[in-house]
């Protein structure tokens, strides 16, 4: 079995994992032990370090290098929701058996959100000097977090959005 926080999820549980996690998906946690663990796709969970690096390149006046195609579509959480939905998870009932998506729901093209994080600096997107680098093999162009299991079980839903959570960093 796999150790997870809090409890353990035998080998022949884990095939919901991989039915339930959305591509590109990369952590689940388990909720109890066994067949009745609730399974969590953690997506990407933004903790200011993707918005950080771009910021400072912003701060700077240097231009914004990215990995990949500024049209790919990605769901960021902020970091408190992320921590909500875990813990509502451990305590619900609802939750037990089953596996979630934890995220916004809401996608944002890398070009849109280097563009958010310009507003917030007072920067204007229009002079920003953007370099599009070569992308990581298998990085899925679309990635963003169905919650309607999550928002049906526990009532989850998101309080800050990408916007929201770009100010607050």
């Amino acid at each position: 079995g796999i150790e997870a926080f809090g409890g353990l999820v035998e080998d022949e549980d884990l095939g919901a994992v991989d039915q339930g996690l959305g591509e590109g998906e990369d952590l689940a946690l388990a909720l109890g032990e066994g067949a009745d663990a609730a399974i969590l796709g953690l997506g990407e969970i933004d903790e200011g370090e993707q918005v950080a690096d771009e910021r400072a390149a912003l701060l700077a006046g240097n231009e914004v290098v990215v990995k990949g195609s500024l049209e790919r579509v990605r769901d960021l959480v902020y970091a408190d929701d992320t921590a909500r939905a875990i813990v509502d998870s451990l305590f619900a009932e609802s939750t037990r058996g089953g596996v979630f998506n934890v995220g916004t729901g809401t996608g944002y093209t890398v070009r849109e959100m280097i563009h958010l994080i310009a507003k917030a600096l007072n920067r204007r997107a229009e002079g920003l000097q953007i370099k599009e680098m070569s992308g990581t093999p298998g990085d899925p162009q679309y990635n963003v977090a169905d919650i309607s299991a999550i928002r049906a079980a526990i009532g989850f839903s998101p309080m800050v959005d990408l916007r929201s959570g770009i100010e607050r960093i």
